[in-house]
């Protein structure tokens, strides 16, 4: 099957709203982290901003991609829990619940929140507080517990979805064995990815599954921080179209190429403002 895979670069608030509506049959994306990686272009989401901000920024990219997508479909979103210490807090460690806020802003937006799987990410990284030892380990009181996880949220928008064609429905079939193990609450199968190109790039299996369990084959699915391109690998190889925005143009570009050496015909980047310094 012959699939589509378009790569816009530019401010993913900016773009998303010149995009037209109910075309998009799922959205998959990981946000950037807050204040840890600088993404290095001042129109960034996350870097240099307020939490306040911060979670402002997303709804912007929540609202709009709710505008897209067709009704009865969703939006999944990957995101950890971010942890500060005492020494950058005045003195008090705190966990950031930045989950738990999206899930709220987003209900307030008219999503329905239709749960969470947590992914064992079995990573040390600031996003989640790592996997190694905090406090004091043999003593009671002062240990704190090590995050070891990210959570995969799950959003749907009202309304009845689109239909789909036997067709469709046979070719998107899931295996009794992938579906009993995939809609667990729980995923400790899937480790993390090495950091070596982008500073955030979540492992291809998980955007596989979640296309694989959440829309059917010749379906167009969104990610708008697209990053390297994960998500595009994972719709491309599973029949399924793909559109996706990334602000920095290095990421994007990678992005575009890992989709061509898998002999696609891919459309042009479309660059939508000059890049910041």
């Amino acid at each position: 099957m012959k699939t589509f895979h378009k790569t816009h670069i530019g401010d993913t608030k900016e773009l998303l709203k010149t995009f037209p509506k109910e075309f998009v049959h799922l959205s998959i994306t990981s946000p950037p982290y807050w204040n840890i990686k600088d993404y290095e272009d001042q129109r960034q989401i996350g870097f240099g901003e307020s939490y306040d901000e911060y979670l402002k920024s997303l709804n912007v990219v929540w609202k709009e991609t709710k505008r897209v997508l067709l009704p009865g479909c969703k939006m999944i979103i990957n995101v950890g829990d971010q942890f500060r210490r005492a020494s950058e807090n005045n003195g008090k460690y705190e966990i950031i619940p930045i989950h738990s806020d999206i899930i709220r802003n987003c209900q307030k937006l008219g999503f329905i929140f239709l749960g969470n799987i947590i992914w064992r990410k079995i990573t040390s990284t600031k996003t989640s507080g790592g996997g190694s030892w905090m406090g004091s380990i043999y003593h009671p009181r002062d240990g704190y517990i090590t995050y070891e996880h990210e959570y995969i949220i799950l959003f749907k928008k009202s309304g009845k979805p689109p239909k789909v064609t036997e067709s469709q429905k046979e070719l998107s079939k899931l295996p009794k064995e992938f579906r009993s193990k995939w809609f667990r609450g729980i995923w400790d199968d899937i480790h993390g990815e090495r950091q070596n190109v982008h500073k955030a790039k979540f492992p291809l299996e998980i955007p596989e599954r979640l296309i694989r369990m959440f829309s059917f084959s010749g379906e167009t699915i969104l990610d708008p921080f697209m990053g390297s391109g994960t998500t595009a690998e994972a719709a491309f190889l599973n029949n399924r179209n793909s559109v996706g925005i990334e602000l920095n143009t290095r990421y994007a570009n990678l992005g575009k190429k890992r989709v061509e050496s898998m002999e696609i015909i891919s459309e042009n980047v479309h660059n939508y403002g000059k890049r910041s310094a």
